[in-house]
């Protein structure tokens, strides 16, 4: 399904007059400017974003579920409403802190823009309803900042040794909407649109042209294949002619290989390299500006498309012979599905095109934060995923400003589902990206979204294959990821936290140090994956595993390399260990290295999630596996006016040492010295103690594991204090070295094996009787952590069979197995007079586990009434989606649908517990528990017997009735009288301690024993293996052979 584009807008405007503006007064009014400026001073802009989403895509949601317009704008202007009120009772506890709001948004963004002190905004982070704050960056990058942001004009001009590249000679297919090939970017004429024939070749002239030489229109423009859309048409009507009426894949060929636009909207004719003035252009060059373009089209004018596989196979064989020699050089795919599947066919064509020698890039999408949101076909393993970044300058405390990265809050996390795979693999700008806009003849828009970050990839991948012709499509993404820089923070502040591989694989890509760079690394037991993956594995006592690393030598001259890893989410119990630190590498050839990681359960503490948490933890090991080459040495220049200095640095790895000279290059000072290492942004690092200066002199100084990549960036500087600061020699420690890096990923889970101890629980009388537990628990539940194993407990109502979904084709392998319903059971504390809010637990569970729970969907059909249709769906979903089942996140809730007047509700947390008070492993888990209370459910006066069934759905497979993975047969449950009643008054939920010794006391009702026959004891062990987390219980009852009829009449 084709992913829509999240747009990012931010206005900037003159604070003063908009101050002014909203006190109801002019400026002149208004206190002495001096004054104004020197209070703006002390504040920052932030934007605190609410969780509901914004009318524009509530709207758009509308549009596709087929709404009519009139009840489509009527519903937008409630929503507004509804919008409007939440932010005006947040405005007085927000302005009562002393911040100053700008301006809210409700339609394109749920926001209210602030001016506010630092210090207060971890205030607005907890007020009710606040999704997240981020800071305003009042200027949008565009092209004009992110082409040079990355290093293209060093390419454009050749640099060290290098022949200038521009994209000579170098073919990018753009599978999208099409190409608008009148647009003066491609070197169109920019005019010719009312006389063009959108589905004929030749009406007008422009295409094939100069820049655009190539494409096809496989949709058709009325083609929609999004059965929710009004204009759904699923049937492709091709033609010849791809030119963009959707605006999308305009946008995105311009970002890979526009000509660019002047300001008198011509067509920039160049030169492209350093001289290249952007800021004087209308729309900036393309990353390869000289590169030739392949339109293929896939989508009509709206909407999503079921055809891209198609297009794929186009751009390995574009005339069709089977020779497979003309295929392009790069395709860019702007698009996609959430929670990709690793068996979509689309991933599986790119894999196969990439095979062929393609290179192949993809978004990795817009569904943000969320694990594993990461969509496909950007989840195949040879695909380049691209992640989304927001880049500019930052004021630090002393010199000049310095550029950053930051993720933006859209762009999709990994790892993708399966296996746990790391993805994304790289990231590019995707924020507020200039470019052309179709239609327009030279006009340009601005869009956000992974969409705009993947055509950076491919124009420099397209850079790349230029320099590299001869190297296959696994070695150049290698190359473009162990180049990467990887100090993409979660802020604009250079002390922010570093980003997790999850959320942005090997980092920002860098051409420049792509380039140059001698040697590849990469997974030697699947090198298009390059990073190094160890998945979920489960951890009872230990785990070890190992996987080779592979390190191939490029150049003409034989390479040694020096290992050391560096952690950024660093699990207590895990270690990421290189038995061998030094590899050296023939020319031409190429060496393994074991990288291994353990994990030790004594020591794999897990706290609970913070209190006002409503996501689970999600535990990962991840960093990078760093490769230094032997002779790097880094120097720094120490200007002065007197005492000149030179500073020449060489790193030891497995001592994470620095050892340095510093040589004055005049006069040497009197007295001693010290010399600091500090990051750029003036934070101390490491220090020595008072030196004897000389001539030269040398030291060491160490780093910690995160300043070895600030080290491998030359991003620290080094000064040389001189009696006691009073004067102080600075510079900036920087290589020519190619210091290499590779992503490594593990997410090991603590399992228990718990069991009861015996497969059959007698009654007799009274009609009491005690299930034990046994096995091993979660290692050292308590004091250790504070995470227990846990059981739940339920009435057993259905046990199902593995079945085929209904619609799957017979020859089709079934893959939703994780939506195949293996057992279904039932609890509720009703019975139990001293609680007033009775609830009711279905547990449910399925043949195989998810990776999340947003993959799949279980719709418990509950008919309160007796009349045979379902009154209400009780359903998994999240906070973030349970209005639509077109969002999600990680805040998963159990959700109740009235369905005769489609009002939802959040009934309790998923498995009912909150994060904070249980972890109850969503993720990687078959099992889930779906609480609703029984008065939402609106019973009539003495009605205590509901009907249901639970039916099942896979997000890859579809959401349609047709689509249904599993259906179980009708039940019925007595809510006064449950065959078994195992919930006590102590505890509100079916749980308890999954421990050796923990005993269950349930209840044997006769008369629903009697009606309902097989009935057993149905256990959900959260904590188990997946492959052991249910159990059946059986029950017997040994009737007496003299039975009253009443003890069976109610």
């Amino acid at each position: 399904m084709h992913r829509r584009i999240l747009l990012s807008l931010f206005i900037a405007v003159a604070l003063p007059m908009l101050l002014a503006l909203l006190h109801g007064r002019s400026i002149a009014e208004g206190p002495p400017r001096a004054s104004i400026e020197a209070d703006l001073r002390s504040l920052r802009a932030y934007m605190i974003e609410l969780e509901m989403p914004p009318a524009a895509i509530y709207s758009t949601q509308l549009q596709q579920d087929r709404v009519s317009v009139a009840a489509a704008v009527a519903a937008t202007q409630a929503h507004i409403a509804t919008i409007d009120h939440m932010q005006r009772a947040l405005l007085q506890a927000v302005e009562a802190s002393g911040a100053r709001t700008l301006y809210r948004l409700q339609r394109i963004y749920n926001g209210m823009a602030v001016l506010a002190a630092p210090a207060r905004v971890a205030l607005f982070e907890r007020l009710p309803g606040v999704k997240a704050v981020h800071p305003i960056v009042s200027k949008q990058p565009a092209l004009t900042s992110s082409v040079p942001f990355l290093g293209a004009p060093a390419l454009w001009r050749g640099f060290a040794g290098l022949l200038p590249a521009q994209g000579e000679g170098v073919r990018i297919a753009i599978i999208d909407t099409g190409i608008d090939y009148l647009h003066v970017d491609f070197g169109g004429p920019g005019t010719g649109y009312a006389q063009n024939n959108p589905a004929v070749v030749g009406d007008i002239p422009g295409f094939p042209g100069v820049k655009v030489v190539g494409g096809y229109d496989f949709a058709g423009d009325a083609y929609n294949a999004d059965p929710h859309s009004s204009s759904y048409n699923p049937i492709p009507m091709p033609d010849a002619d791809p030119m963009d009426c959707y605006g999308h894949g305009t946008h995105v060929a311009g970002i890979a290989a526009g000509f660019g636009v002047t300001r008198d909207l011509q067509t920039y004719a160049g030169p492209w390299d350093d001289s290249t003035h952007f800021a004087n252009l209308r729309i900036g060059p393309g990353v390869a500006p000289l590169a030739q373009l392949y339109a293929l089209k896939v989508f009509g004018c709206t909407g999503s498309s079921d055809i891209v596989d198609l297009a794929i196979e186009w751009a390995v064989d574009p005339d069709g012979n089977g020779d497979f020699s003309d295929r392009v050089d790069v395709i860019n795919l702007s698009l996609g599905s959430p929670l990709g599947a690793l068996h979509d066919t689309t991933a599986v064509a790119a894999d196969n095109a990439a095979a062929l020698g393609v290179v192949v890039v993809a978004s990795a999408g817009n569904s943000g934060d969320v694990r594993f949101a990461l969509g496909s076909p950007s989840n195949g393993d040879h695909v380049l995923s691209v992640a989304a970044t927001q880049h500019g300058l930052v004021e630090v405390g002393h010199g000049p400003p310095q550029p950053f990265d930051r993720v933006t809050g859209f762009s999709s996390r990994g790892p993708r589902t399966g296996d746990a795979a790391l993805k994304p693999d790289i990231a590019a700008p995707g924020a507020g990206i200039v470019s052309a806009a179709s239609q327009s003849g030279a006009g340009a828009m601005s869009l956000s979204g992974t969409s705009m970050a993947a055509p950076h990839v491919a124009g420099a991948m397209a850079l790349l294959r230029q320099i590299h012709p001869d190297w296959s499509s696994a070695e150049l993404k290698a190359l473009a990821m162990n180049t990467a820089l990887p100090l993409v923070r979660s802020g604009v502040a250079l002390t922010s936290t570093l980003n997790a591989p999850s959320l942005v694989g090997a980092g920002r890509i860098d051409l420049t140090a792509a380039a140059r760079a001698p040697a590849i690394a990469y997974a030697a037991d699947a090198p298009g994956r390059v990073s190094l993956s160890f998945g979920m594995p489960e951890v009872l006592d230990s785990y070890q595993a190992s996987q080779r690393l592979r390190v191939v030598n490029q150049s003409n001259l034989p390479v040694t390399y020096q290992l050391s890893y560096v952690p950024l989410t660093d699990m207590p119990g895990v270690t990421v260990t290189v038995p061998i630190s030094t590899v050296t590498v023939p020319v031409a050839g190429l060496t393994d290295a074991l990288v291994t990681l353990f994990a030790d359960v004594t020591h794999m503490a897990r706290a609970a999630s913070a209190p006002d948490s409503t996501q689970p933890r999600f535990d990962e090991e991840s960093g990078y596996l760093l490769l230094w080459p032997a002779e790097a040495t880094w120097r720094a220049a120490l200007p002065h006016a007197v005492h000149p200095a030179e500073v020449a640095a060489a790193y030891r790895p497995a001592e994470r040492m620095l050892e340095f000279t510093v040589t004055f290059t005049a006069s040497v000072p009197d007295g001693s010295g010290a010399l600091y290492l500090r990051t750029v942004d003036g934070s101390v690092l490491s220090y020595t103690a008072p030196l004897s200066l000389t001539t030269a002199f040398t030291g060491t100084l160490p780093l910690a594991p995160l300043h070895e990549l600030l080290l491998a960036k030359n991003k620290l500087s080094i000064e040389l204090w001189l009696d006691n600061g009073a004067e102080v020699l600075e510079g900036t420690l920087s290589t020519e070295a190619s210091i290499l890096h590779v992503p490594v990923h593990a997410a090991p889970r603590p399992v228990s094996a718990m069991r009861s101890a015996s497969s059959l629980l007698a009654f007799g009388e009274p009609l009491t009787a005690t299930l034990f537990l046994t096995g091993q628990a979660l290692y050292a539940s308590a004091p250790l952590t504070a995470v227990a194993s846990q059981v739940s407990v339920f009435q057993l109502e259905v046990q199902s069979p593995n079945s085929r979904p209904e619609r799957l084709p017979d020859l089709a392998l079934d893959l939703y197995d994780n939506a195949d319903i293996s057992h279904v059971g039932v609890a509720t504390d009703f019975p139990t007079a001293a609680n007033d809010d009775p609830l009711i637990f279905f547990g449910i569970a399925a043949h195989a586990p998810w990776s999340t729970p947003n993959q799949v969907r279980f719709d418990v059909l509950i008919d309160v009434d007796g009349d045979g249709a379902a009154d209400f769906r009780l359903f998994n979903s999240s906070t973030e989606g349970y209005t639509s089942e077109r969002f999600f996140g990680d805040s998963f809730v159990s959700a109740l649908e009235n369905l005769r007047t489609r009002q939802r509700t959040i009934q309790k947390p998923l498995n009912g517990a909150p994060p904070s008070a249980a972890d109850l492993r969503p993720f990687a888990s078959r099992v889930m528990v779906l609480p609703v209370h029984v008065a939402d459910l609106a019973l009539p006066p003495g009605q205590t017997v509901i009907s249901y069934t639970v039916e099942s759905y896979h997000r890859s497979f579809g959401d349609q009735p047709e689509d249904i993975i599993d259906r179980t047969p009708l039940r019925r449950f007595d809510l006064a009288r449950p065959a078994l009643h195992v919930m006590k008054e102590e505890r509100q939920v079916p749980f308890l301690d999954d421990r050796p010794g923990a005993a269950l006391t349930p209840t044997l009702d006769l008369y629903s024993y009697a009606v309902h026959p097989g009935t057993g004891i149905l256990l959900f062990h959260h904590h188990n293996g997946v492959e052991g987390q249910v159990e059946v219980v059986e029950v017997n009852y040994s009737w007496p052979a003299t039975l009253h009829l009443p003890l069976l009449m109610r």
